[in-house]
């Protein structure tokens, strides 16, 4: 599939839902890290208006680290944006094309993919996003060059089956189960943890709650 007109739908349709948000919803915590829904989108939105150089004064200040250089900016950006604004802003940039240097172009949409379900996720909003794109995901999880920022190391042994798509990755003990909860649980995330099954669960488990 081509990637980058999928990127862009899916920001769309992300902002669509954000932009009827309440401001008590905005502020629901995300599945991401200790951020609310809010700081997620903008997390999101961020790079694409100051692209790869804008984020280099913050990993300077954060002395080489990537997630505290990530909070250094969102936290300037909340205090700078307005909620319409960042709905605004991933709509005017929904087709930039900026990914992480040396990363390729799936990258950007499993970012919005599972930042997508780090916020709706919490809010009880089901967005099921087409499979083909969550494979398209799924497969850069699973790749070496995600480990680079995506993936904490190395994936545990088990066979990975979407019971919604042909998608298999692995061996070992299986775990089955729709392609986007597979993919939230790559992320790190637990929240669709309780939708797989099989006997490599619990060692899928053990890897995501580390």
């Amino acid at each position: 599939m081509d990637t980058w007109p999928a990127v862009a739908e899916e920001r769309l349709v992300l902002a669509e839902v954000l932009d009827g948000l309440t401001p008590e919803q905005w502020e629901t915590p995300s599945l991401c890290g200790g951020w609310t829904a809010r700081a997620v989108a903008t997390h999101l939105l961020l790079p694409l208006v100051s692209g790869a150089w804008g984020f280099v004064p913050d990993l300077v200040r954060a002395r080489g680290s990537f997630d505290r250089a990530s909070e250094l900016g969102v936290a300037r950006a909340l205090a700078q944006m307005t909620t319409a604004q960042v709905v605004a802003g991933l709509r005017a940039q929904a087709e930039n094309r900026f990914r992480p240097p040396t990363m390729p172009s799936s990258a950007p949409l499993t970012e919005v993919l599972v930042h997508g379900q780090d916020i709706l996720v919490p809010l009880g909003i089901d967005s099921r996003r087409p499979a083909e794109r969550w494979e398209v995901a799924l497969g850069f999880l699973t790749s070496t060059a995600a480990r680079r920022g995506y993936v904490r190391g190395r994936l545990p042994a088990v066979r990975l089956v979407a019971t919604e798509t042909e998608w298999t990755h692995g061996s070992g003990p299986e775990v089955d189960g729709p392609i986007r909860a597979l993919g939230l649980s790559l992320a790190g995330r637990d929240a669709r943890l309780g939708e797989l099954s099989g006997p490599g669960l619990p060692l899928l488990a053990e890897w995501v709650r580390r």
